[in-house]
């Protein structure tokens, strides 16, 4: 399978998209930097801090399902730096290096090949 339905199953799969052999993940919420087999890279494009917040609990008067919290701060590099309980109520609070955003804008260089005047056409109302 190649093309689009093949990086779609490679995307499901959570296989590195170069050679789709390799798993993307080292664990959870931790993406190899790169591929092992290809070196493709693979961490998150962003290139800053990510806060993202859940729950915990029940909601009610339903009961059905429940959130499993652990709300958690990463770095530019997707690497955790505080996270919450998966079962009570906290508040997370961490140190936030904001040089390190640069230093792997630097290193990984995402942005440096942005066109946004090549965008105009698609975001024309």
């Amino acid at each position: 399978m190649s093309g689009f339905l093949g990086a779609m199953r490679n995307g499901l799969l959570l296989r590195c998209p170069a050679c789709r052999r390799e798993p993307l993940f080292t664990g959870p919420f931790r993406m190899h930097p790169a591929c092992p087999r290809c070196g493709c890279p693979l961490e998150r494009e962003a290139g800053y801090f990510i806060g993202a917040i859940n729950r915990v609990g029940v909601e009610g008067p339903w009961n059905i399902g429940e959130f499993y919290g652990q709300s958690y701060f990463c770095d530019p590099r997707g690497q955790i730096l505080a996270i919450a309980p998966r079962d009570q109520d906290a508040l997370v609070i961490a140190d936030l290096d904001l040089d390190k955003i640069r230093e792997v804008r630097n290193t990984w260089q995402f942005f440096r090949d942005r066109r946004p005047e090549t965008y105009q056409g698609i975001v024309r109302l």
